[in-house]
Formats: C-alpha cells, structure tokens, sequence
C-alpha cells in the first residue's frame, strides 16, 4: 500500500471505532444496568430519549455532519 491508502485506512478505522466501540461497552454493561434499574425505569428513559432527541438533532442543525466534511 502506498502512503495514501495507509492513511485513508488510518482515518476510516479511526471513524469507526467510535461506534464499535460504545456498542460492545453498552453490551457488556447491560447485565449491571439491568440489576440496577427497573423496567419502568427503562420506559421513562425511552419516552425521554425519544422527546429529546429530535429536539437535540434540530438544535445542532445538523453540525455532526459539518465536522466530517
């Protein structure tokens, strides 16, 4: 491989590893999670979160896609 795919393959798998690696913690912490919380517990975030995170997505007017460009 010549220098730019090398790094090409560097930033992809820099992009990437951040949604790998938040979905195998959220994996292995959900037995903990469990014990802690109750289901209705479980119901109240839900509502929240999807309250919120419409809301969340307007307010930043999309500026998570500007950072990659």
């Amino acid at each position: 491989m010549d220098n730019k795919s090398e790094k090409f393959f560097s930033s992809v798998m820099k992009m990437a590893s951040g949604p790998m690696v938040t979905q195998i913690l959220s994996i292995l912490l959900m037995p903990i999670i469990v014990r802690l919380y109750s289901p209705e517990s479980f119901g109240e975030f839900a509502l929240f979160g999807s309250i919120v995170a419409p809301i969340a997505l307007f307010s930043c007017m999309g500026y998570q896609t500007a950072i990659m460009l």
